[in-house]
């Protein structure tokens, strides 16, 4: 009988201690380790992505796109995600707790092109310039992206520079019928 009493308080101890450290986790002031997952847009995981805090601590996400940031202190943070074929991502976390679980998508450099294609389409080039600041600059001398940074300055009414861009292109095959029709449509200006 001492035994299951000393247990029911016992328990009822642990129990109140796990409701008072459960209640006041917003004024956690501790060391936070940060666990997630890098998604791409079909919801795969993406892994080498380069995930930095306030650019203090950083971790790569492995093969299965997770991740660990250890000793992040507790408040307001940004997470900054650059990998190398997607779009870089920042998000705002606040840390409020020992562990905080995160999942951040990237979008492929082809999803991101095509958004950028879609809204110079609709004359939105203040969007399109916004979405190519999100472009990994290590991809930013690959034909395809220098292709929309030209498109981009033309349809910003900067001829020059969407030529000086144009003409840097490593097109292999210049017969390519974009190519020829966007060639004439800068030489005609």
């Amino acid at each position: 009988m001492k035994k299951n009493v000393l247990s029911v308080v016992f328990g009822l101890f642990v129990c109140a201690s796990v409701f008072c450290s459960c209640a006041t986790t917003s004024g956690y002031k501790g060391k936070a380790v940060i666990r997630g997952i890098v998604l791409d847009e079909k919801n795969n995981p993406v892994a080498g992505c380069l995930v930095r805090t306030d650019g203090l601590v950083s971790a790569y996400s492995d093969s299965n796109g997770m991740f660990s940031l250890n000793t992040i202190a507790a408040g307001n943070h940004t997470f900054n995600i650059s990998c190398q074929g997607y779009g870089n991502s920042s998000l705002e976390y606040s840390i409020e707790d020992k562990t905080k679980l995160v999942c951040v998508q990237v979008n492929s450099l082809g999803a991101l092109l095509n958004e950028i294609e879609d809204s110079l389409g609709c004359n939105d080039v203040e969007k399109a310039k916004s979405l190519f600041a999100a472009i990994n600059p290590k991809d930013k001398k690959l034909s395809e992206v220098m292709f929309v940074e030209s498109l981009i300055f033309y349809k910003d009414g900067n001829i020059a520079a969407a030529k000086k861009i144009f003409k840097r292109m490593n097109v292999k095959n210049k017969a390519a019928s974009w190519y020829v029709t966007y060639s004439r449509e800068l030489e005609g200006n």
